[in-house]
């Protein structure tokens, strides 16, 4: 019988000859773990791991370029001697404009906003109405976690406001609207007997010096003489509040229109101009129609998830703030499509006597919470590892997958031959976006760390782990995740 011969139209569409790609063209590569545990050589590797690793690499790359900007001494003929206003003053060779939606307040990434301000990292910050009020009532009362599948009429009822899945009860606006209606008298006071001019950045700053609490954003804001612009001021809470003020005590007057100009003036005197975008809307196109005025930022980052195809300035990539003017022709600009808060809640490390030897959390205000989540899972463990006897006759390392799911969280787990317990508590809201084979390396990642930090000489088997060096490593798998 002939032997059939294969069609030559498919061999060739299958092994068609590729041309020869340019020498420079970087290799994809990830980072190799046993190479050591480090934060800067991890975020290097991003840059050539692909997808949005690749764009939160060049990301990184670009703040970089902006800080090593302001580190540039200001040549004396820039030295901004003349100018009266401390807060638009010229402090650095690179002016750093921060904007982020109310959302990011509203969830963890307040508290690394607050570190921004207090370190003075940037020097000028844009935000929305909710951006500000939301750092003040958490001063007030706490936000809780929730879930995004919660029926909003039985959440009505019950006085209880959900942002995506944030649970605010409304209680917390009414210890709000207590707190700023007094502060709202003595400005429109001032007005009257001193003619102070209000503008929306000036109604910030008194509002973060009369919080008086360090966890807050405006208080270092107004500390470190950082101004924070504002333009839809009462499109909020603080909007409701100066409407039922304008009713008990009218005449109060806030005007934008200053403001614009200081905001302006800071880009036009800029000597270099970074910008760092996290969401979109007005923030957005507000900081960077500031650096029209001094045609196009130098340096600029974007973090947020829209889609450029409705035509909104939300979802436009860098390219299109090019066509403007915004961004300088010659910039390197970056959007990373990723929404800013973290994944990864909680590691855990439990001995074979389910004694605790390891917990570390994303969040402290959760801390409590995600502890409980871990105990509540050792139970599951035991009796999966009861039932795979023959994983455990085999002497290897188990992983269990997904032991419990939550409205909350999802919790992973993986059991050494020497019975010690690693578990993996993610985000609820995350798991979408997570892989198995992910929740895998992280584990095979957190083992090598363990067994780094248990042959260590000086440690005491059973003991809890409490190395630095240690504790600095998971937390970088933490914050990569």
């Amino acid at each position: 019988m002939e032997q059939s011969k294969e069609p030559t139209v498919a061999k060739e569409a299958v092994l068609q000859e590729s041309s020869k790609l340019p020498e420079d063209t970087p290799k994809v590569r990830g980072y190799d773990w046993n190479e050591g545990y480090s934060y800067e050589r991890l975020f290097s590797t991003y840059v050539h791991s692909g997808f949005q690793a690749t764009n939160l690499g060049q990301a990184i790359e670009e703040v970089n370029k902006m800080l090593a900007a302001r580190r540039v001494p200001l040549p004396e003929d820039k030295l901004d001697v003349y100018e009266e206003d401390e807060f638009i003053k010229r402090q650095s060779s690179c002016t750093i404009f921060l904007g982020y939606t109310s959302n990011m307040v509203s969830a963890g990434v307040r508290e690394t906003i607050r570190f921004l301000a207090q370190h003075r990292l940037v020097d000028c910050i844009v935000t929305t109405a909710g951006g500000v009020e939301e750092d003040l009532i958490k001063c007030l009362a706490p936000t809780f976690l929730g879930s995004f599948e919660l029926a909003g009429r039985e959440l009505r009822e019950r006085g209880i406001n959900r942002i995506g899945n944030l649970l605010v009860p409304n209680e917390n606006y009414c210890k709000f609207e207590n707190w700023v209606i007094p502060i709202l008298d003595e400005m429109l006071e001032e007005q009257k007997s001193k003619g102070t001019l209000w503008t929306p950045s000036k109604v910030i700053t008194r509002l973060g010096e009369k919080i008086n609490d360090e966890s807050s954003i405006y208080y270092w804001a107004a500390k470190n003489r950082i101004p924070v612009f504002s333009p839809a001021l009462t499109d909020g809470s603080l909007g409701d509040m100066m409407y039922f003020h304008s009713f008990r005590n009218p005449g109060l007057v806030v005007d934008i229109v200053s403001d614009l100009r200081r905001l302006n003036t800071m880009a036009v005197k800029a000597v270099h101009s970074g910008i760092i975008i996290v969401g979109g809307g007005v923030i957005k196109h507000h900081i960077c129609n500031a650096n029209l005025m001094r045609n196009g930022a130098d340096y600029s980052v974007f973090v947020n998830t829209a889609s450029e195809y409705d035509g909104s300035d939300s979802g436009a990539r860098p390219d299109e703030a090019v066509s403007w003017g915004k961004i300088k022709k010659d910039a390197t600009p970056v959007k990373v499509y990723a929404e800013a808060s973290l994944m990864c809640a909680c590691v855990a490390i439990i001995g074979k006597d389910n004694a605790p030897l390891y917990i570390a959390t994303a969040n402290v205000d959760k801390e409590i919470a995600l502890q409980y989540q871990v105990h509540a899972s050792l139970d599951v463990i035991d009796e999966r590892c009861a039932t795979n006897q023959k994983a455990a006759a085999d002497g290897r390392e188990l992983y269990l997958g997904s032991l419990i799911s939550t409205e909350q969280y999802k919790i992973y787990g993986y059991v050494t031959n020497t019975k010690i317990k690693f578990l993996i508590v993610i985000d609820a809201s995350s798991t979408s976006s997570f892989r198995e084979n992910e929740v895998r390396a992280m584990f095979r990642n957190l083992h090598n760390l363990y067994t780094d930090a248990v042959c260590n000489p000086f440690y005491t088997p059973g003991e809890p782990l409490t190395s630095a060096s240690f504790d600095r490593a998971v937390r970088g798998i933490i914050s990569a995740n």
